[in-house]
């Protein structure tokens, strides 16, 4: 197989949290709805560099598109420092930051909310494997899910460029493509079992948006909001799959090393053992065509079974995500993906080794 092109491509995102009560203690509490502290016509943050607003019981951050992935981290920071002041201004409220994928909401807080953001989900999904799932309804469904979508988009208009041909192909294609190399790898390390209740809802295998950029992956939940290398890798993924389906000799080989419905299985139901039976499928692929600039590739897969191996994320990322965002190190002092695997990993793994 040819070598996957490294391409270049526009990232976006609009990952969701949950604001909370502390409680005396100063633990996380109760849920409470963004529209107390996010304004309805939203923030915008910084120069220009995106927005923070209310999509339902959940805040959502929408910053501008990067062909970067250390670019994009930044206006994140931007956005959750922004985040962090709004939440200094309501300071007698005790606010604090829930980070889990899927929450349970009052019914008594279900009810003070204004009656547009009860609902869930502002525009219906696509779905790759035309799935049609019935949605709860908001009014007595007590779980709200906070995601981590990934848009795609091109960078050039005019002349060559196949990450806008791809895009405005076959969609399906790509998105089952992204299932295997993103949504089935995610599994791995976000191991959340709300994840299983929030794809009853959303999120579910295949799910996927067409905006006039290019495309939106709604498969992920938020987990990767946790800190700037977690957001490195899964940007970096989506870049190895959409590589992939870039390669139409990749795309037959990924088809047939493993099943679609097996796929499907381990994202709904968040099986771990099975999206570790379909990786070892789609790990020789990898192995052979991803690029040395790549997330994945023969060097960094060994790395990255090993981060698996001594715990994921609840072992490396313990921290307070939104000081860690908010710190100003992300981007600079904060290594991304590819060097936290190169470098921190392994001098780590060793120490646990002895």
């Amino acid at each position: 197989m040819k070598q996957i092109e490294y391409l270049t491509m526009n990232f976006g995102c609009d990952p969701e949290f949950f604001f909370a009560k502390k409680t005396l203690k100063g633990r996380v509490g109760r849920i409470i709805g963004a529209e107390k502290i996010i304004p309805k016509e939203g923030v915008q943050v910084g120069n220009n560099t995106g927005a923070i607003i209310v999509d339902g019981v959940q805040a959502e951050l929408n910053p501008k598109p990067s062909a970067c992935r250390q670019n994009h981290a930044k206006l994140i920071h931007h956005a959750l420092l922004r985040v962090s002041q709004l939440m200094k201004s309501n300071r007698r409220k005790r606010i604090t930051i829930n980070w889990k994928p899927t929450v349970r909401v009052t019914p008594s807080e279900l009810r003070s909310l204004s009656p547009e953001y009860r609902i869930l989900g502002c525009s219906p999904s696509l779905n790759a494997y035309d799935e049609h799932i019935e949605m709860p309804d908001p009014t007595t469904y007590p779980y709200r899910s906070a995601g981590g979508h990934i848009h795609i988009g091109f960078v050039y208009k005019d002349g060559k460029d196949p990450v806008r041909d791809l895009l405005k192909g076959d969609l399906k294609t790509v998105v089952k493509v992204l299932d295997i190399i993103v949504g089935n790898t995610c599994i791995l390390i976000d191991r959340d079992e709300g994840n299983i209740e929030r794809r009853k809802a959303y999120g579910r295998a295949g799910e996927y948006r067409k905006p006039p950029h290019g495309l939106e992956y709604r498969v992920l939940s938020n987990f990767w909001l946790k800190d700037y290398k977690l957001m490195s890798f899964v940007f970096g993924l989506m870049r190895l799959g959409i590589g992939f389906a870039n390669s139409k000799e990749a795309v037959t080989k990924l088809f047939k090393a493993v099943k679609e419905e097996d796929i499907r299985n381990a994202i709904n139901n968040n099986d771990f053992g099975l999206a570790k039976a379909n990786f070892e499928k789609i790990k020789p692929l990898i192995i052979e065509g991803a690029h040395p600039q790549h997330s994945l590739n023969n060097i960094r897969i060994p790395l990255f079974e090993k981060f698996i191996e001594t715990g994921g994320v609840k072992r490396w990322f313990r921290k307070n995500p939104l000081k860690h965002w908010a710190s100003g190190r992300v981007g600079g002092s904060d290594r991304g993906w590819e060097r936290f695997l190169d470098e921190e990993l392994t001098y780590e793994s060793r120490k646990i080794s002895k």
